[in-house]
């Protein structure tokens, strides 16, 4: 993959992601005193440094990343098409219990998220940069940045799923969602 490819994928997926009310949220990660790695990790909730500095050598933006981490999340809040008070609450709990915490700008922006669903192009935008991306990491990475960003997804449709523990906890369209995006890790 060129670096243009990678800078043109990276742009695509902030681009739709930090649309309408979420542009504001998007000044609160450029800049800033932290390095960009400190920034990566805390917008991804990466602990592996070693991955986090690969992921900056590739020009990954803690913007970025943020999106990046959010958009599975806000998939499977919206797995069947609507999203209502209870399961708004069901989904902010699951992700408060995964580490993203309340006053973080992460937080927030999946806040609004569970208000207003996203355009499909968010999640196309995603996919692409996941594909794109993952090409460029070696096999232990992958699974790793796979497995980071997928265990979140997977916890808040726990979440919000299940009726009085009798069913699975999570529901078949949010099953769905979560192949279809865990299949934009194969290389």
């Amino acid at each position: 993959m060129s670096q243009h490819s990678l800078e043109t994928v990276d742009r695509g997926l902030a681009d739709a992601f930090y649309q309408g009310a979420a542009s504001e949220f998007l000044d609160l990660f450029q800049g800033g005193d932290y390095s960009e790695s400190w920034q990566l990790a805390e917008a991804s909730g990466l602990t592996d440094l070693q991955l986090v500095d690969r992921l900056v050598g590739l020009g990954i933006r803690p913007s970025t990343l943020t999106a990046l981490a959010l958009v599975p999340l806000i998939e499977v809040a919206w797995a069947d098409g609507h999203m209502d008070a209870k399961e708004r609450e069901a989904i902010l709990a699951g992700a408060r219990a995964t580490g993203l915490e309340p006053e973080s700008p992460s937080y927030r922006l999946l806040r609004i998220w569970t208000r207003e669903r996203p355009a499909p192009a968010l999640v196309e935008a995603w996919q692409d940069f996941v594909r794109e991306t993952v090409g460029e990491l070696s096999e232990g990475e992958r699974e790793q940045f796979r497995a980071r960003l997928m265990e979140r997804a997977t916890d808040v449709a726990s979440a919000a799923g299940g009726i009085l523990g009798l069913t699975s906890k999570i529901s078949r369209s949010e099953r769905r969602v979560l192949a279809e995006l865990d299949r934009s890790f194969e290389s």
